[in-house]
């Protein structure tokens, strides 16, 4: 998953995300690190990217942006997916219009960031 790694919002949604994947299904890199930079330039991605939620899966080779990224990230984490859930049940028009509205906002949610104590194995720099 490619998160904002300036947004102190973002960095507790992954810090959420990490502590659910007790099967350490997924890895996370900022959209500012090198690791991202490189991964997007390979698929051919055009800056400037995305401000929002990216998740891709190798093995299917399928992307998700905004609230389908949201979605991809429910059903990978299974029965441990909590409150993303709700993703599920809602459709992608709608979910993308809550998307953008958060994160308009998302600054002014957290001022501080949330570090990724005992999970930094698990982000990619």
């Amino acid at each position: 998953m490619i998160f904002d790694g300036t947004c102190a919002f973002c960095s507790h949604f992954v810090f959420s995300l990490l502590k659910k994947d007790r099967e350490k299904k997924l890895t996370f890199t900022p959209l500012q690190s090198c690791f991202a930079q490189n991964f997007l330039a390979g698929l051919g991605k055009k800056k400037p990217y995305p401000d929002s939620v990216m998740v891709f899966f190798s093995s299917s080779k399928e992307m998700g942006i905004r609230w389908s990224a949201l979605q991809m990230l429910a059903r990978a984490l299974g029965k441990n997916r909590g409150y993303l859930a709700i993703s599920l049940y809602i459709p992608r028009w709608l979910g993308d219009a809550i998307y953008l509205l958060v994160a308009k906002y998302r600054k002014a949610l957290f001022r501080k960031k949330q570090p990724f104590t005992g999970y930094e194995d698990r982000i990619l720099h």
